[in-house]
């Protein structure tokens, strides 16, 4: 049990950390917001730019990986047989039990994580999209972060 509480604390400092920098990149892009095929293409141009990007992308990525770990150390810590559910399994019982997360939201965060790291020549259309995506999902990222914090 003392780590179960452990991990889970890992992981949820190591989403906080993840969603800090995340929401601090995407504040750096706020003048831009919502971007376009056009802000894209002239962010790229430039080393800031492609590096705000590819933070926003790693950061993106990282977060939603830990968020998992996060979900699945919350209910072994609550006691649940987590070893052989799958992720969704997770995430239903999450909806069940109240938290702000569903399987149609998850799979909608999944292809994101797929969107948001294409970087095929032409793409900007794709990544200012998947960006703007991301910055309606993060409100929902860090309500359902709290959520867990408050109930382990």
């Amino acid at each position: 049990m003392k780590d179960d509480h452990a991990r889970f604390q890992l992981y949820a400092q190591e989403c906080q950390r993840h969603l800090q920098l995340l929401q601090r990149n995407i504040e750096r892009l706020a003048p831009h917001l919502p971007l376009t095929a056009e802000t894209v293409a002239t962010l790229v141009e430039t080393d800031e730019g492609l590096w705000i990007l590819d933070q926003i992308a790693y950061r993106y990525l990282k977060l939603q990986d830990t968020l998992g770990k996060l979900v699945r150390a919350f209910f072994a810590l609550k006691g649940e047989a987590v070893e052989r559910m799958t992720m969704i399994d997770l995430i239903n019982l999450a909806e069940k039990l109240g938290y702000p997360v569903d399987e149609a939201l998850w799979m909608r965060l999944r292809a994101l994580r797929n969107e948001i790291t294409h970087e095929y020549p032409g793409s900007h259309g794709e990544v200012a999209e998947a960006v703007n995506k991301l910055v309606q999902f993060l409100p929902t990222l860090q309500a359902l972060l709290v959520k867990l914090q408050q109930a382990a």
